[in-house]
């Protein structure tokens, strides 16, 4: 991060997290049952990471049911889409707040986009890493579709001051455990094909 004042964008509702956890607290529990993700591999239930099995690997398009889940922390136990809401602030010459129902009101795009988490293999590394011990199916691709987070940006006049945008979402954090943010550099923010992502394969 290029500065410690770059700006908060702070965006309600994903998911994230430090991998500082004891091993034990990764194993996995297959008799969790998840709804609408049947068949799925359960990495750890603390927090709920789902690994999809390599044989639901077949197309391009991954289905919903089949997408890989990654939570570094509980997720919301409430979440209305009603209430829910944008915030873009910090670095910023004009802060926005902005409802779900305002930004379907932008113009949409739409790009393929293929995700993999970060330790996706991590279960055949040697040494041993500790963390979620994910095999091979901690990958999907997607069609997302949203509108674009620089038009947001635009909006909001972004100060030259601003370097990166910082996510943070709604997640549920326990006890003292320092939030989960991430940060991407404010060029690839702007890029056309990053977006705010509304719909997952058509699915709100």
């Amino acid at each position: 991060m290029l500065s410690r004042r770059s700006f908060l964008m702070q965006l309600s509702g994903a998911v994230a997290v430090a991998e500082a956890f004891p091993r034990s607290l990764w194993a996995e529990d297959k008799a969790v049952h998840v709804p609408g993700k049947e068949g799925m591999i359960v990495r750890s239930a603390r927090f709920l990471d789902l690994e999809m099995p390599m044989e639901d690997l077949k197309i391009w398009i991954t289905p919903l049911p089949h997408f890989f889940v990654r939570n570094h922390m509980h997720e919301p136990s409430t979440l209305d889409p009603s209430t829910w809401a944008l915030t873009i602030s910090g670095e910023v010459e004009s802060p926005l707040t902005l409802s779900l129902a305002d930004l379907k009101k932008l113009e949409l795009h739409s790009v393929i986009n293929t995700l993999e988490c970060a330790g996706n293999g991590r279960a055949f590394q040697q040494p041993h890493v500790p963390g979620v011990q994910w095999e091979r199916g901690a990958v999907g691709t997607a069609r997302f579709s949203g509108p674009r987070m620089r038009d947001l940006l635009q909006r909001a006049r972004v100060k030259s001051t601003g370097k990166h945008v910082m996510f943070r979402g709604l997640d549920e954090v326990p006890g003292k455990v320092p939030a989960f943010i991430r940060s991407i550099p404010l060029e690839k923010a702007t890029d056309a094909d990053t977006l705010v992502a509304l719909e997952m394969n058509n699915a709100p």
